[in-house]
C-alpha cells in the first residue's frame, strides 16, 4: 500500500495515543480500497508524517484540520493509525466538537458491549488512557478503526465529508 504524505503542521488538539497496546488490524479490504480512502482523505485535509516518538501513532488537529501520522511505524500500524485518525476527521465533518461522537454514545457503546464484550473491554481499556472528556470520542474512533471493514469507513467518510 503506497503512502503519500505532504508536510508537517503545528498545534495538537486530539492525539491518537494508540501505543498502549498492540492494535489488531482487523479491517478487511484491498490495497485499492485503502489507497482510495487515503486519496479521499488527503484531498479533504492535509496529511503529514513526522517522528512522533514511541507513544503517539497519530494526531488529528480539529481547529487547523490536518492529520499527522508517525513516520516510524511499520505499515500495518501506520494504516491502523490512519484509520483511527480518519474517524476523527469524520467526527469533525459532522460539524461537532472533539467532545462528541458520530453515533449516539450510549446506544453505540451499549450495543457493542452486548454484541462484542471482548472488543468492548479491549477498547474501553484503550480509551481509559485519555482524559474523561475524550473517552467517548476515542472509544468510537478506536472501535470503528479496529473492527470495521474499509468500505464501512469509506461510506462514513463519503456520507459525512463528501456529502
Amino acid at each position: 500500500m503506497e503512502r503519500v504524505i505532504t508536510r508537517m503542521g503545528f498545534i495538537m488538539i486530539i492525539v491518537g495515543l494508540i501505543g498502549l497496546s498492540n492494535t489488531a488490524f482487523a479491517q478487511q479490504g484491498t490495497d485499492q480500497e485503502y489507497n482510495d480512502l487515503f486519496d479521499d482523505v488527503s484531498n479533504y485535509i492535509p496529511i503529514y508524517e513526522d517522528d512522533l516518538g514511541d507513544n503517539y501513532w497519530g494526531l488529528y488537529y480539529y481547529v487547523e484540520e490536518y492529520m499527522v501520522l508517525n513516520s516510524t511505524l511499520n505499515d500495518n500500524d501506520w494504516w491502523s493509525a490512519f484509520l483511527h485518525e480518519t474517524v476523527h476527521v469524520i467526527q469533525d465533518c459532522k460539524n461537532i466538537t472533539e467532545e462528541l461522537t458520530i453515533f449516539d454514545t450510549n446506544t453505540f457503546q451499549t450495543s457493542i458491549e452486548a454484541s462484542d464484550p471482548d472488543g468492548f473491554s479491549e477498547i474501553s481499556w484503550f480509551a481509559l488512557g485519555y482524559d474523561d472528556e475524550y473517552y467517548d470520542v476515542e472509544f468510537e474512533a478506536e472501535y470503528i478503526a479496529r473492527f470495521s471493514n474499509i468500505s464501512y469507513i469509506q461510506s462514513l467518510f463519503d456520507l459525512h465529508c463528501k456529502g
